[in-house]
């Protein structure tokens, strides 16, 4: 059990981090269009 919960803890670290870089990705995307209308 502890081996399979330490084998998804990097998954989980990068799946966030993945996440986390693509919502600041589109909301940088978003802003510089507002700016421009």
């Amino acid at each position: 059990m502890l081996y399979a919960l330490d084998t998804w803890s990097p998954f989980k670290w990068l799946a966030g981090t993945v996440a986390f870089l693509l919502y600041a990705f589109v909301l940088e995307i978003y802003g510089s269009r507002r700016k421009q209308q």
